[in-house]
C-alpha cells in the first residue's frame, strides 16, 4: 500500500504513476474464489512476504521456489486441494 506521495527523483516514481492511474481507471471487476493449490505463486507469495522488511519490493529474478511454481502454471499444472468429509 502506497500511503506517502512518491517525489520525481524517486525510482518509483513512474512505477508509482502507473499504479494510481490503474487504481483510478473505471474498472469492473469480478471476483472469483481460487484454491491455493490451484494459485501456488500468490500463495508462496503470501507466505514469504511475512518474512521480507515491509517496502516496495519489486521481483526481477524470481527465487528458484518461484520459478518452479511459475513453470508449473505456464504448463497448466494442478496440484490437488483435500477436502475433509
Amino acid at each position: 500500500m502506497i500511503v506517502r506521495a512518491v517525489g520525481r527523483e524517486s525510482p518509483y516514481h513512474n512505477m508509482v504513476c502507473q499504479i494510481r492511474s490503474y487504481v483510478n481507471g473505471d474498472w469492473e471487476c469480478h471476483h472469483q474464489h481460487a484454491w491455493r493449490e490451484a494459485n501456488g505463486c500468490a500463495d508462496w507469495l503470501a507466505k514469504w512476504s511475512i518474512d521480507q522488511v515491509p517496502r516496495l519490493l519489486l521481483i526481477t529474478n524470481p527465487p528458484g521456489e518461484l520459478r518452479v511454481l511459475l513453470g508449473m502454471d505456464i504448463v497448466g499444472a494442478a496440484t490437488p486441494h483435500l477436502v475433509s468429509v
